[in-house]
């Protein structure tokens, strides 16, 4: 026999019920060897919560059915976490639940039950869990009591009506919980909010399919922004903008990239120019952010006063010019320095736009050990090409990264481009913490053809990375660029190892802001190296002998073994050699 206690507020709810209504609650328990301590706790708690819908019934209040009810309802599974709380508790629970919903009261005991074990407070927990909508509830109080403990430990108390439901949502349609809790919780909630969750997580990588609805919820959050722009009321305006909204998500699509068959189509002057691209395009994107911080700024200047207005829709084939050297004036609107006519008016500047292709995507990742071959894109010939790989929003280069060419002159380059962030193996974070300020394996960038660039509309940071191609290479950004650290000084840049050209090849960098380099070597058949920012502070770097350096400050001073406390707007040298 078991020896079996009730304590006194079982006791007191029990009262309330006559035999029958105990009966009633304990039907389907095999009595032959009487009840077991589990049996008894769950025919005890059952009690106690008939108890708090007799109480609020007032004096016409059917016993019976609520009887019945809770025992068809609550499951040992509930039972399970309700036993947690006292009557004062439960009547919290349930207020404002009909006994017919009863299922939403073990719901909430369950979600409750979590946050206790984690340590919240009681009252806390039960206002919280108020603020939780019907839908989600039943998707919640569905999960086990595992995957709530994991729900409750990621989350904070306050947000479990939205991070807690949306990684629950997540998890009901078939999705990892585990991959579901590590998402940005932006990416998140656009997944889970999706109209069509069930099909995007099924099957697939739930970080692919968060990317993917979270790019298309900005897409239509931008598309609410450009309705309500000034003048924006002309006949065919909507007809327009679902038009551009349509071409924007494709374009817009987050890549994961490991070979060419990943990369999105290329996109060509001819092809953006086509019915349905338009004005209306060119607003969204900037409002996405895709063009950049000052993405608005830049079309209006480029697209002209008919875009300003934004009275009528325009074809963006009104606006095409023939090469690049038209829009080398358009640097300033951008956000950075002017070259100058002695630069936008050379031809060496000048690519035919008819030539230059881009691959896109709102945030683009390149696997470890990522291989392309640009041979298609760049081909032999006497014809100035570009390909480029540009991301709207973020791009990140996980480890080694190789672009082939069987094409070795130097009659194009291939550029890797994000109008936010360019990251090497990781988002810099506190939890990516040893990509940055530790001392990371060497990760190398190779360009087998000939000209290459890299460049982002935010900082650059190059901790241990190796780049080598075959012709010139560029770096830019519009805020700083920074190279090495005190601890990650496995640095250097090769040029001009396999372009066919008789000529040496150079390194061009620029930084709006600042460009700090710490551990750098240049090495390769180098003729020019070109560095200009605002303030430039290099320390440990060795330019080969065979160079011309130019070094571009704001103000132009030199100072030296100032790196610690570099001099703004001068050219800092601590520990450079040219040459020997």
């Amino acid at each position: 026999m078991y020896t079996l206690t009730l304590d006194e507020d079982h006791t007191t709810a029990l009262a309330k019920l006559d035999p029958t209504h105990m009966a009633t609650m304990a039907a389907g328990t095999d009595m032959s060897s009487g009840l077991q301590v589990a049996d008894l706790s769950h025919f005890a708690t059952k009690g106690e919560l008939a108890s708090v819908y007799v109480d609020a019934g007032g004096a016409g209040v059917d016993i019976a059915s609520i009887v019945t009810t809770i025992h068809t309802t609550i499951t040992v599974e509930f039972t399970t976490s309700l036993k947690e709380f006292d009557p004062t508790h439960m009547a919290t629970l349930a207020t404002g639940v009909d006994i017919a919903a009863v299922t939403s009261v073990g719901h909430k005991a369950k979600i409750a039950h979590s946050y206790k074990t984690k340590g919240d407070d009681v009252t806390s927990i039960l206002s919280a869990i108020g603020n939780i909508s019907a839908t989600d509830l039943a998707i919640m109080g569905a999960q086990d009591l595992a995957n709530l403990d994991k729900i409750a430990t990621s989350t904070d108390l306050t947000k479990v009506h939205q991070d807690g439901a949306h990684i629950a949502t997540l998890a009901h349609h078939g999705g990892d919980i585990d991959e579901a809790i590590a998402l940005d919780p932006d990416q998140r909630q656009a997944l889970a909010e999706s109209d069509d969750v069930a099909s995007k997580v099924s099957g697939g990588s739930l970080t692919d399919a968060a990317e993917s609805a979270h790019g298309s919820s900005q897409v239509q959050d931008a598309a609410t922004s450009v309705t309500n722009l000034p003048g924006t009321r002309y006949t065919g305006f909507q007809a327009a903008l679902e038009s551009a909204v349509t071409v924007a998500n494709l374009l817009l699509t987050p890549r994961t990239v490991t070979n060419d068959e990943d990369l999105a189509d290329d996109i060509t002057l001819s092809s953006l120019a086509a019915s349905g691209y338009n004005t209306e395009l060119v607003r969204l994107l900037a409002q996405y952010g895709a063009l950049g911080e000052n993405g608005t700024a830049l079309a209006d200047a480029v697209l002209g006063s008919s875009y300003v207005a934004f009275n009528q829709s325009i074809g963006l084939g009104t606006f095409a010019q023939a090469d690049t050297s038209y829009y080398q004036q358009f640097l300033t609107d951008l956000g950075a320095r002017a070259l100058g006519k002695d630069v936008t008016g050379s031809t060496v500047t000048s690519v035919s736009t008819s030539n230059i292709k881009i691959s896109t995507g709102s945030n683009i990742t390149f696997t470890a050990g990522a291989t392309l071959d640009a041979s298609d894109v760049l081909p032999d010939g006497k014809t100035r090409r570009i390909a480029m790989i540009g991301a709207a929003k973020d791009m990140t280069i996980k480890g080694d990264l190789t672009v082939t060419n069987s094409n070795k002159t130097e009659n194009g380059v291939v550029v890797l481009g994000a109008a936010d962030d360019l990251y090497i193996r990781s988002e810099e974070s506190s939890a990516n913490s040893a990509d940055y300020v530790g001392n990371p394996d060497v990760v190398n960038l190779t360009y087998t053809g000939a000209n290459a660039a890299i460049g982002a509309q935010d900082t650059i940071k190059l901790i241990n990375v190796a780049m080598s191609v075959g012709g010139n290479l560029a770096i830019g950004t519009l805020d700083e660029l920074h190279i090495g650290t005190d601890t990650a000084q496995r640095n250097s840049i090769s040029v001009g190892t396999g372009g066919e050209n008789s000529d040496p090849d150079n390194v061009y960098m620029y930084a709006q802001n600042l460009i700090q380099i710490n551990g750098l070597n240049i090495n390769g058949r180098v003729d020019d190296v070109y560095m200009e920012a605002i303030t430039l502070n290099l320390r440990n770097v060795n330019f080969p002998q065979t160079s011309e350096v130019v070094l571009r400050s704001q103000n132009g001073t030199l100072h030296f073994d100032t790196f610690t406390s570099p001099m703004v707007g001068g050219v800092n040298l601590t520990n450079v050699k040219h040459g020997s």
